[in-house]
């Protein structure tokens, strides 16, 4: 139970199966013996009743003392909790199962309560802040995968990807489907100034991102065109269905994107990089993913400080700090590139980074 009252999933999932095994065997390491419910109680502050509903799944404990218990164990909090459960977990149960609240969660990576809230509640990333993420994952000791598939599962976040869905698919049929001249959508049209406001996000970034995504499916629903054309027209019946054919896979294929575009702007806003720190990572990007470079080549130190670890590294040396680009990195150039060109039209993209002909280094193992 949490310390407002209610269980929350973190502390539902509480084994006490777990909680009774570790006490009457001794902990793993063989540093904490057997002991009696009784003696567990004392050295947490709770009663040998308390203990016991523990173990029965009568009661869960609270954050403070499911800590106090895995101390009192030598073992993780998460190790008390029910392993089978946690694909279902969201970033409020990882963080309950490393015995964290909020608050404290905002002191470790020095944001404000607010910033990390919003974070947990609505997986909102601040503009400044594109280590956000990263920063979580390593103070929970979890992966940056495993940090998007608990967001994703976050009821907030949910309900924005399926909204924005429904908006953007509104978008195409009002922009892409119906013929005339192409028009990007302006930052007054009320699905681009909803989506900028349900990303915290400027109307201005909005329109300029959904009007490339726009484009690219106008082309799209072009080239079905096209086939459907010629299924109707050509005097060759083999080539008829041979368009046909095609046509569907096409129409399909264009389904497939519209669809995919709202999980695509949800990725870019957890991740998406300030003007200087792209212009740092497009610098990196031009030596490729093997080279280390000194900073005095690369511009701004404060603009490197901001990129997440898995688009670039650096190291100390004697020659002073230098810096790598990732795997990570070239993948979100490649990736967002057309999105960032649109933000940011002064900074020009490398070749190689478009088009996929970087070397790519081994990433550090995930936590």
């Amino acid at each position: 139970m949490t310390l407002g009252g209610a269980v929350a999933r973190g502390q539902a999932d509480f084994d006490g199966d777990t909680l009774r095994r570790l006490r009457t065997q001794g902990s793993p390491c063989g540093l904490v013996p057997p002991m009696s419910a009784a003696a567990l109680g004392a050295a947490v502050g709770a009663t040998k009743a308390e203990i016991l509903a523990y173990e029965s799944g009568q009661r869960s404990p609270e954050v403070p003392r499911l800590v106090r218990l895995a101390q009192a164990l030598h073992v993780q909090p998460a190790d008390l909790l029910c392993p089978d459960r946690w694909p279902y977990w969201t970033l409020a149960d990882i963080r309950r199962a490393n015995g964290l609240r909020s608050i404290e969660v905002g002191r470790h990576i020095r944001a404000s309560h607010k910033v990390y809230r919003r974070f947990e509640v609505h997986g909102l990333v601040p503009h400044r802040r594109p280590r956000l993420l990263e920063e979580v994952a390593e103070l929970f000791h979890v992966s940056r995968f495993r940090m998007h598939i608990c967001l994703d599962a976050t009821p907030a976040v949910r309900d924005r990807v399926v909204e924005v869905s429904a908006l953007t698919q509104d978008l195409f049929r009002e922009k892409v489907s119906t013929a005339g001249t192409w028009v990007r959508p302006g930052v007054d049209v009320p699905e681009v100034r909803r989506i900028a406001a349900l990303y915290a996000r400027s109307p201005t970034t909005v329109s300029r991102i959904l009007g490339r995504e726009l484009f690219q499916l106008r082309r799209g629903v072009a080239l079905v065109a096209r086939e459907r054309a010629t299924a109707w027209y050509d005097p060759e019946p083999e080539r008829q269905s041979a368009a046909e054919s095609r046509a569907r896979r096409h129409h399909q294929t264009l389904m497939d994107q519209v669809e995919g575009v709202s999980t695509r702007i949800e990725r870019f806003f957890r991740q998406s990089l300030p003007g200087d720190a792209w212009q740092s990572l497009m610098r990196l990007l031009k030596y490729g993913t093997r080279e280390w470079v000194s900073v005095d080549k690369l511009g701004s130190a404060a603009a490197l400080e901001l990129l997440p670890r898995a688009f670039a590294e650096s190291r100390l040396s004697e020659e002073g700090v230098s810096w790598r680009a990732t795997r990570g990195g070239f993948e979100h150039a490649r990736t967002f590139g057309a999105w960032y060109a649109q933000l940011y039209p002064t900074v020009r993209v490398p070749t190689s980074a478009r088009h996929g002909r970087y070397h790519a280094v081994p990433e550090r193992p995930a936590h």
